[in-house]
């Protein structure tokens, strides 16, 4: 049909008019009916989808998970500096430079747009899992019932494993929303399968691209856990491009033309993050910007990688300290986090911290210890209670995928007398245990990478769960597609794959009561555990003439709900500030950490600039209106001994409470 004829389909159409212009009504009107058909699946899944995040809504706020991204949200939205900012720092500027703008359309006003956007990805990669798996059964002729089955065993063990990373938002867990939603979409697409056919590269292509699209919105949403998950992503596409071929053999798939146009998909994807990684360097090219990344990559290596504490005892490692010139309370105001009172602290100074502290970590460990405690680790992420139920769903797939190939094996082998049908059943069997196989080498290479590198919070691992179960899943349901196609009977599946999906249905509806009582206790957890932090948001609203820099362990607990109106939000408009998106800028809100992963950026000068404050800890004994806030008990004599290290004599005096959470301290210069 139109540019896939064959040569020889065109001579002969060439050589008959009228049967080719007869034959024309007929191939639109069956294109339009498809059409119909897709647009309905299309509406059915929309519908289905908005039903799901409305009956979230109703059920629970929704909370940014962290307070990572309640600072990105600050800064998109011109809650940090007074205008929405484009430099993101944790986001690739492409994306951070749209949700801004975003932002800017509103004038005066600071909708939640960061948090609207996230949910939208979210509820946009559930849309097409259910979308995909309804209508390619559509196509093939299964039964309305069993298409509703096939859904389910998809969708609810995916709704099972994302339900509290649905409500408690993050955007790294989002990328892994996207990245799991692009290897379902490669794992189940319609590749065509004679290399030789004319418009190969066209629909090869096209069958590609929905993937490929994700991917490149999750890259920039956060580069590092696209990377992470691509690889589980690729082996949905390779999967799929060695079932579209149908050779006899494995090695025998990669020949042809059938690379070249692999090849072309995988140098457009690359060519698409580069361009995206290209555009973010672009813009932060400026000496400043520049000078930020080189301190913003060594904070991440000290605090995400060295360990805990992050930085060495300082007397134990005293001469390294010496000659990296830190002083040993740059060493406590670094592990306390509020490195910001910190001018002399640069990019270079903390990389050599980063360096004595990875040689400390390599002083009290081997490589061998170090693989045995990564190889135990992994261990227990594939049997330990905690990692339910995303380990228990995991695991289903992989037993369930093998079970089916077995009984489907035994089944055509003791059953089919034609050697035709039990050939093709072996070799379905083998392609089964092959990408079983391939799949759990390559998730367990990711996961020991993590393990080893010593960090694998809940955002990271339940984000690989995901991903590798929409392999798993897509994979059981081509493997049901595949045998019917090959028996001409469509519900033959039933015996094996629709059992299956049955069983997979049966263990979500199993494990969706402790995540629903999860979701409950974390919602009724936060609601006490931010009221300290809403009283002090009111407190700094009620005080706009003072500015409240904060100790960042005290709220690093804390975090906000989604299109909640704060008291800080009412920052008072200045006349003749605008932003580039034109629209009038306000006061950034009057506190800031001490520390924290936007510290020393470009962004926080600008806000401190805001107030007339050139840094932190000048203004805290120079300002009259510059305070500190702190937990209740904490001991402040690390804030004394700072400034006594800068030959400066201070004291702190308690000048008022915030509840029974929070002091407000005092610096001034005893003379």
């Amino acid at each position: 049909m139109g540019s896939l004829f064959g040569k020889k389909q065109r001579k002969n159409a060439a050589a008959n008019p009228d049967s080719r212009g007869a034959a024309a009504p007929a191939d639109t009107g069956a294109k339009r009916t498809e059409r119909r058909a897709a647009g309905k699946v299309f509406l059915a899944a929309a519908a289905v989808t908005a039903a799901v995040w409305i009956g979230l809504a109703l059920a629970w706020d929704f909370y940014f998970d962290l307070n990572d991204d309640v600072l990105m949200k600050d800064i998109l939205s011109g809650r940090f500096t007074g205008t929405p900012e484009s430099r993101n720092i944790q986001m690739l500027y492409p994306l951070s430079w749209l949700i801004s703008h975003g932002y800017g359309l509103f004038r005066g006003q600071r909708p939640d747009v960061y948090g609207a956007f996230l949910l939208l990805l979210q509820a946009v990669s559930f849309g097409l899992v259910l979308f995909r798996t309804i209508r390619m059964e559509q196509k093939a002729g299964i039964a309305v019932w069993m298409r509703v089955v096939s859904a389910l065993s998809v969708c609810l063990p995916m709704g099972v494993m994302c339900l509290y990373h649905a409500v408690f938002v993050q955007y790294s867990v989002t990328c892994a929303f996207l990245c799991g939603a692009a290897a379902y979409l490669f794992m189940t697409m319609d590749l065509p399968e004679d290399p030789e056919t004319e418009g190969y590269f066209r629909g090869f292509f096209k069958a590609c691209l929905p993937s490929v699209i994700l991917v490149l919105i999750s890259f920039p949403l956060r580069s590092e856990m696209t990377l992470l998950c691509l690889p589980l992503v690729l082996c949905g596409a390779l999967f799929a491009y060695i079932r579209a071929t149908k050779r006899e053999r494995v090695r025998d798939c990669f020949a042809g033309k059938g690379v070249l146009a692999v090849l072309f998909v995988l140098l457009f994807l690359g060519a698409g993050m580069g361009a995206e990684e290209a555009a973010d360097r672009a813009a932060l090219r400026s000496p400043d910007w520049q000078e930020f990344r080189a301190f913003f990559d060594a904070r991440t290596e000290l605090y995400d990688f060295c360990g805990a504490p992050p930085v060495p005892d300082y007397d134990e490692y005293e001469e390294a300290y010496r000659k990296a010139g830190v002083t040993r309370e740059e060493t406590e105001l670094l592990n306390n986090y509020n490195f910001d009172l910190d001018d002399s602290m640069d990019a270079a100074k903390l990389e050599q911290v980063v360096q004595i502290a990875k040689s400390a970590r390599a002083a009290q460990t081997t490589r061998q210890l170090t693989l045995r405690n990564a190889g135990w680790n992994y261990r227990n992420s594939m049997v330990s209670p905690t990692y339910m139920p995303y380990n228990v769903l995991a695991a289903a797939g992989y037993l369930l995928l093998l079970l089916t190939a077995v009984s489907e094996l035994l089944h055509r082998s003791l059953r089919q007398k034609d050697p035709i049908v039990v050939r093709r059943a072996r070799r379905d069997f083998f392609y089964v245990v092959f990408c079983a196989l391939f799949l759990f080498l390559v998730r367990t290479a990711l996961w020991m990478a993590i393990m080893i590198g010593g960090r694998f919070p809940d955002r990271i691992t339940h984000s690989l769960f995901l991903v590798e179960f929409m392999v798993l899943a897509g994979l059981l349901l081509v493997r049901g597609m595949r045998m019917s196609a090959l028996t001409k009977e469509p519900a033959s599946w039933s015996v094996d794959v629709f059992a299956a999906q049955l069983m997979l249905i049966a263990a979500s509806v199993m494990l969706l009561p402790g995540q629903v009582r999860r979701v409950q206790a974390e919602s009724a957890q936060r609601v006490l555990v931010n009221q300290p932090y809403l009283a002090y948001l009111e407190y700094c609203a009620d005080h706009p003439e003072n500015f409240y820099f904060t100790d960042v362990y005290s709220t690093v607990d804390f975090s906000e709900k989604m299109f909640a109106a704060y008291p800080d939000d009412r920052g008072s408009r200045q006349a003749g500030q605008s932003d580039s998106a034109g629209t009038a800028g306000a006061m950034p809100a009057a506190h800031d950490l001490c520390g924290g992963w936007a510290a020393k950026s470009p962004l926080s000068r600008k806000k401190l600039a805001a107030f007339g404050y050139s840094s932190a800890a000048e203004a805290l004994i120079r300002a009259d209106n510059a305070y500190f806030v702190a937990e209740k008990g904490t001991d402040m004599t690390w804030l004394v001994q700072w400034y006594a290290s800068q030959d400066i004599t201070a004291a702190v005096r308690r000048a008022d409470t915030i509840g029974d959470s929070f002091d407000v301290w005092k610096v001034t210069i005893s003379y």
